[in-house]
Formats: structure tokens, C-alpha cells, sequence
């Protein structure tokens, strides 16, 4: 899946309900807005009225071949690297055979869950490491919380303070968030548990995201990203 495309067919809730990034849009006839699937995105609830949209989903082309091979199924090791400079494919895999396993790396884009074929320089550094002899390398939904504090002082404005927690975010935690008809047990939440939640570096954290300030005086801000 690469991207969504939105034709409007109706829109009577005088609101802009549907949400792209920062802008939002109403679904008047005629009017359109498509965007990526690393783009946040989401409807919000309508107090009255109605909306109606066409949605296209738009795929790669290649997609049929994958079809053929058998739905959910991953892109051979090398299916990513076709066409890339092999200068920058060889110094790619220099550098992830010489990082000490295990490691997780933070993606910067965002995909939906389910995700077996990367984009742009993420299937390059994903194809790179299947290459690595010995290695597994999984896909996971992470979702990422902390918590940032700064201190105002005209004497003394350097004390501040960054918490984070990056925590597996799988369907089966969906499932059990939601409490689907008790499909999901905590036994199954606990089997996919972490040995422990590793703290990230300060500009690891902040980079890209948005921080809210709240009446309190604390930054809180959350953010989802993919583990490789």
C-alpha cells in the first residue's frame, strides 16, 4: 500500500472532519485529498450531519506479484535494492554488519500494521540486514511515550528533565485493548513481553516529533513508529 486517495461525494456536518497532518478537509462533491500512508491521519467524530467519500487505495506495482506469492508474504532479500547505487548498498551493509546484535533501529516513517514491504531508504537498510548472515529481523508496531520538563528560571533555565518508554504495540495488544470477545488473555500480551524498556537518547526522542505543552507545565507528547 502506498498511498489513499479521497473524493468527496457529500458533506453536510459545516465541519472539516477529515484530518491529513495538519490540514483538515470537508468532503464536499468534487473536492479530494490523498496522501501516504506515513502521513497521520484520522476522522473525527461528527456531531450531526452526514459525509460520504470514495476512498482509493493505491498500491505499488508489483503488488499482483506479491498476490501471486501467497498473501502477507515478505519481498525476497534483494527485491528492495534493484536500481540502488551499489556504492551506497555496500556501504549500507558494511555498517549494519558491524553493529553488535541484538539492536533495534527507530524508522522514521510510519506504516500500517502488517507491513512487509518498506520505502525509499528504509527497504534499502531492511533489505541490507536480512542480507546479515544469522540475523532474524522482525517488523514491530512500537508506540513511544515520554514525557519531556523544562524549568523556567532566570537564574537557573539548564534543569530539565526526558522520560521515555517504547513499548510493543502488536495486534494482539489491539486486541486485548479493545477487549475483542476475550480473544486476547494477558498470557498472550505477556509472551510477546520485553526483557526490559530501554531509554533513548534526548535527541533521539524529540526528533520529529511534536511536543504539546499542558496547563500543568509538563510536555507530554506520543508517537508511533515501526522497529526493524
Amino acid at each position: 500500500l502506498v498511498g489513499t486517495f479521497l473524493v468527496g461525494l457529500g458533506d453536510s456536518t459545516k465541519d472539516a472532519h477529515p484530518h491529513v497532518g495538519d490540514a483538515a478537509y470537508a468532503a464536499s462533491p468534487g473536492e479530494w485529498t490523498a496522501f501516504y500512508t506515513d502521513v497521520p491521519h484520522c476522522v473525527t467524530a461528527l456531531a450531526r450531519g452526514h459525509r460520504a467519500v470514495l476512498a482509493f487505495k493505491v498500491h505499488r506495482a508489483d503488488a499482483d506479484a506479491d498476490a501471486d506469492a501467497g498473501a502477507g508474504a515478505e519481498p525476497g532479500p534483494d527485491a528492495s535494492i534493484a536500481g540502488c547505487d551499489p556504492a551506497l548498498v555496500r556501504a549500507v551493509q558494511d555498517l549494519v554488519e558491524r553493529i553488535p546484535a541484538p539492536f533495534g533501529v527507530m524508522l522514521p516513517r510510519k506504516y500500517c500494521m502488517g507491513t512487509h514491504r518498506l520505502s525509499g531508504p528504509d527497504a534499502l537498510l531492511h533489505t541490507c540486514l536480512r542480507r546479515r548472515a544469522g540475523a532474524r529481523v522482525d517488523l514491530l508496531p512500537i508506540v513511544i511515550d515520554y514525557c519531556a520538563t523544562w524549568v523556567w528560571d532566570e537564574v537557573d533555565d539548564e534543569r530539565r528533565a526526558v522520560r521515555a518508554g517504547v513499548y510493543p504495540f502488536t495486534g494482539v495488544h489491539v486486541d486485548y485493548l479493545l477487549s475483542r470477545a476475550g480473544l486476547v488473555s494477558r498470557a498472550d500480551l505477556e509472551a510477546l513481553a520485553w526483557d526490559r524498556v530501554r531509554p533513548f537518547r534526548r535527541h533521539s526522542v524529540y526528533g520529529g516529533k511534536a511536543v504539546a505543552r499542558d496547563s500543568d507545565g509538563y510536555d507530554h507528547a506520543k508517537g508511533v513508529d515501526a522497529l526493524g
